[in-house]
């Protein structure tokens, strides 16, 4: 009995160790990964994703899509640090794990006119006024401030990252778990493994 006392005990203490051990390790990964975000590094960025996004469409298309969007002259956006509130202890299913990142940034967004002209500014105003009604169903009306002279939006986000694990990864990456990437990650992970998330929330 006091064997058997001593090895629940261990077998429990090893247990603890292993989820503290992987939620480090996801902190510290997705650590680098937000550098690269707040960089714009897109290159760098990238392989930081699950390679699953990648058989939906080609690595160069996402670097591709995100460079363009960051490279358009008529918008400036720019990200605060994010920061961590949580780190779920890991799922492991089939050797396999999978945990939840709550975590929080501001989006700097400023909307620029295509020129000097007074037509350009009009209309650049006129397209943040129909943006922020936009942003505040997106983000929420109390997450979203907008200052009308620097045509800026500030916007508050709390979002959620899902860590994997897995065979394909060879390591930790990310897949962001928003409303419009869920129909992609569900081509992606296993509907158990986003169950029991859910129900781990």
């Amino acid at each position: 009995m006091k064997n058997f006392l001593f090895a629940s005990l261990a077998f429990l203490f090893l247990g603890n160790l292993s989820a503290q051990s992987d939620t480090e390790e996801i902190r510290r990964v997705f650590d680098e990964y937000a550098v690269h975000v707040i960089n714009k590094d897109n290159t760098k960025l990238v392989e930081y994703l699950h390679p699953g996004l990648f058989d939906l469409a080609p690595k160069e298309f996402f670097i591709k899509m995100m460079d363009e969007a960051y490279g358009d002259s008529t918008i400036n956006i720019n990200f605060s640090e994010m920061i961590v509130d949580g780190i779920s202890e890991p799922v492991v299913m089939e050797g396999n794990k999978y945990a939840l990142i709550d975590h929080n940034f501001d989006i700097k967004m400023q909307m620029l006119p295509a020129d000097d002209s007074p037509e350009a500014k009009e209309e650049n105003a006129g397209a943040a006024a129909l943006s922020l009604p936009m942003f505040h169903q997106v983000y929420g009306e109390e997450n979203v401030k907008f200052d009308e002279e620097t045509v800026t939006f500030t916007i508050h986000s709390a979002s959620e990252t899902i860590a994997v694990n897995d065979e394909k990864s060879n390591g930790w990456k990310f897949l962001e778990n928003k409303e419009d990437t869920k129909p992609l990650i569900a081509n992606i992970l296993p509907a158990a493994v986003l169950e029991k998330l859910a129900e781990d929330k």
